[in-house]
Order: structure tokens, then sequence, then C-alpha cells
């Protein structure tokens, strides 16, 4: 009888050893799980990176290729004005006026420069909220993943001390009643 009891233990201590060296195969997949998802993420956040850097450059290269056309556009206009001085003096007062036309559309030129870069400045802002939301919801998710797989560990941790600890008491009382 006695044995057959040990036989029995020794048979439930090789399967609570199976048992967690599936358990150690199974953290090292969660884990390797986690390092995909971390790099995946790192990707994203590079290609967000990516995707702002370059509608900064293309933001700033249309505003430098407006601030050259105002540039050109104040050149022409100054040499046009020395021309129509140097012909007529009676045509300054016309000139003046045309001059004040040309300054109210570069006024409203740069009124609706400033609107759209306010606008583009706001959805890098937007951009900026959903990626740090949706960077939160997946840490969210892994430390929910992480927290579970914890509490399963440590229930299988306390089932099987609690296992083992009966296996010692049995094999020590069946060695003191010999």
């Amino acid at each position: 009888m006695d044995g057959s009891r040990l036989d029995h233990l020794e048979g439930r201590v090789e399967e609570q050893s199976r048992n967690w060296e599936r358990l150690f195969a199974d953290v090292g997949r969660v884990d390797r799980k986690i390092d995909t998802l971390g790099i995946a993420v790192s990707a994203r956040i590079d290609r967000v990176d990516r995707k702002v850097d370059a509608l900064g450059i293309a933001v700033s290269a249309r505003i430098d290729r407006v601030d050259q056309k105002v540039d050109a556009l104040g050149i022409a206009l100054s040499a046009r004005i020395d021309r129509v001085d140097q012909k007529v003096d009676a045509l300054g007062i016309a000139l003046s006026a045309r001059i004040d036309q040309v300054d109210l559309k570069i006024d409203a030129l740069g009124i609706a420069l400033s609107a759209r870069i306010d606008q583009v400045d706001l959805k890098i802002d937007a951009l900026g909220v959903a990626l740090s939301a949706r960077i939160d919801q997946v840490d969210l998710k892994i430390d929910g993943g992480i927290a579970g797989l914890r509490g399963e560990l440590a229930t299988q941790f306390h089932w099987t001390i609690g296992i083992m600890t009966a296996l010692f008491t049995a094999v020590l009382a069946a060695i003191l009643t010999r």
C-alpha cells in the first residue's frame, strides 16, 4: 500500500513538473508577444513621426515659396514704381492707389496663410493627441495582460506548493509509520 501511494505521489510530482514546464513555455510565448507588440508600436510611432516631419517640411517649403513670391512681388513693384516715377510724376497718385491695392492683397494673402498655418498646427496637435491616446490604450492593454498573467502564475504557484506540501507530508508520514 505504501509503495502504490508513493508511486501515485511521484506521478503527481512528475505531472506538476510537466505543468511547470508548460507554464514556463507559455510565459516565454507571452514575453515574445510583448516584445513583438513593443516593436510594432515603436514602428508605428516612427511612421507617425516621419509623417509629422514630412508635413512640417512641406509646410515650411510652402511658406518659403510664398515668401519668395511676396519678395519677388515686392521687387517687381519697386521696379515698376521707379519706372513710373521717372516717366511721369503726375501718374504718382494713380500708382500709389495701385500699390495700396497690391498691399491689401498681400495683407489678405498673409492673413490667409496665417489661417492655413493655424489649421495645419491644429491638425498636428490633434494628431499628437490621438497618437498619445492610442499609445495609452496599448499601454493599458499590455498592463492588463501582464496583470492577468501574474494572477494566473500566482494561482498555479500556490496550487503547486499546496500539492507539494501535501505530498511531502504524506511521504513523511509514510516514512515515519514504517
